[in-house]
């Protein structure tokens, strides 16, 4: 990996605390695996500035959800020693390592979670969207009926998508339907020439639809 995106779900993983029965021990669970990733990630660049952008995943009903939910909650882990936490030093300083910060994180919601749904919202969804709102993350991947097993994306997710040089879904911007700061003339002017340097693929797809995308559409 030199940089780029990769992701990974690690439902398969036993829930942290479950009995190994060959070595008598417990099991750590996925979220230590995930941080180990997300130090790689920390350390791996690209031309030695590009971080890496990884995307991990979890089913809902894994024993382990709840404190994934709540993972990046850097508010809550005090700093020993003083009166702040991880998400003061993280805003003092955007290097300062946090938990899963070079990661995207969201939950998989599968079958058993849509074939519930039109009775009742699951409570692990509901906290899922409030913590979706105070933050971001983590977010949601639905995947449903013959997809349910195809829970794979990179963090800008065009993997999934079934034209083939489609674009990140991150940094779209509809300057058609945007009011903007005539102090950012000078910037935006570059936009329109830089969207042409584009594969001719990219430029067909950028008119064919306006999803969220890392480009400019007028």
């Amino acid at each position: 990996m030199t940089g780029g995106g990769i992701g990974y779900d690690l439902s398969a993983y036993r829930p942290s605390g479950a009995p190994i029965s060959r070595t008598g021990g417990l099991a750590s669970g996925p979220i230590p695996k995930m941080m180990m990733l997300n130090e790689i990630g920390r350390n791996v660049m690209q031309g030695g500035s590009r971080r890496s952008a990884m995307y991990a995943s979890l089913n809902w009903q894994h024993g382990d959800a709840q404190q994934f939910l709540k993972v990046k909650d850097w508010d809550n882990y005090p700093v020993p020693g003083t009166n702040l936490t991880l998400k003061d030093l993280k805003a003092l300083d955007f290097n300062w390592p946090c938990p899963l910060d070079m990661t995207n994180i969201s939950l998989n919601y599968d079958d058993a979670w849509l074939d519930k749904s039109d009775r009742h919202l699951d409570p692990t969804f509901v906290t899922n969207v409030r913590q979706a709102l105070k933050s971001a993350e983590p977010g949601f991947s639905f995947n449903f009926r013959d997809k349910q097993n195809e829970t794979l994306r990179n963090a800008c997710t065009e993997v999934t998508s079934e034209d083939d040089s489609d674009v990140c879904n991150l940094g779209s911007l509809n300057l058609g339907a945007s009011r903007i700061s005539w102090s950012l003339s000078p910037l935006l002017s570059l936009l329109p020439s830089s969207s042409y340097a584009a594969p001719s693929e990219q430029r067909y797809l950028t008119t064919k639809s306006r999803k969220y995308g890392k480009r400019t559409v007028a």
